[in-house]
């Protein structure tokens, strides 16, 4: 596997990863009742902050991922990837791509 190969598979895990992660932070947070106790406070502010801290790991890693794929591009930059290269002539000659 090339560096760029290995910079991209990174990328793309990361932003599947942190995009799982601001998913499942991304529920609506919890209201309080008029009616509530203390407990019930620190339980739903646990739950809020437990959110909040998913949705800033998510999107750190989200980031993350835009940062390795723009890394990526710098490495592939003189030429084109591999896979989008046309074959050499089999006479040795000169390609001319219209």
């Amino acid at each position: 596997m090339t560096a760029a190969q290995i910079v991209g598979l990174l990328s793309a895990v990361s932003g599947a990863v942190g995009t799982l992660f601001l998913f499942f932070g991304s529920f609506a947070y919890e209201q309080l009742s008029p009616y509530t106790n203390p407990e019930i406070i620190r339980d739903i502010a646990k739950r809020n902050k437990r959110r909040q801290f998913r949705q800033g790991v998510g999107l750190g890693l989200l980031m993350l991922s835009f940062v390795l794929a723009g890394f990526n591009v710098v490495l592939n930059w003189p030429g084109q990837p591999p896979m989008m290269r046309p074959p050499p002539p089999a006479d040795g000659g000169v390609i001319v791509i219209p």
